[in-house]
């Protein structure tokens, strides 16, 4: 998970506001509505800092976009609870790399008792562009995945 998160101004390169909640920070890229900066009013971008493990150490990358499914899944749990899927595909630009493919995704559940639970899936994919895009290519060359113009 990304342990640090800010937004950063592209137009005078100062910090701008904390990002907060992941799930939030994440929502609002997706939708547009990330916020202006504190110094300049200008435009913010979301920054990240994952710490990895075996070797890899602290990955610093900037969102270039976050997209959502346009039409979310959903379901009834067996406690009468309606669960919300929440799939994210971020790309990122990765410090001293190249383009990255995060996907975390969530579980939002509505109980019946009124109270909402983000639940942060705990296996989410992190990769270099080159390997997102092998996997992408050989489904699509096997037909699961469709090209469209």
């Amino acid at each position: 998970m990304a342990t640090k998160r800010i937004y950063k101004c592209g137009a005078c390169g100062g910090d701008g506001s904390k990002a907060g909640a992941l799930f939030e920070a994440l929502c609002n890229v997706a939708r547009g509505m990330s916020p202006s900066c504190n110094a300049c009013n200008g435009p913010t971008n979301l920054h990240f800092e994952h710490s990895f493990g075996l070797g890899v150490g602290a990955t610093k990358s900037e969102v270039k976009a976050i997209y959502l499914p346009k039409k979310l899944e959903s379901w009834n749990d067996s406690d009468g609870s309606k669960v919300i899927f929440y799939p994210f595909l971020v790309v990122l630009c990765r410090e001293g790399r190249k383009d990255a493919f995060w996907m975390p995704y969530w579980h939002k559940v509505e109980k019946p008792n009124g109270k909402t639970i983000n639940k942060y899936g705990q296996w989410a994919p992190f990769m270099d562009a080159h390997l997102f895009e092998s996997l992408v290519s050989q489904a699509q060359a096997d037909g699961y995945v469709i090209a469209k113009p």
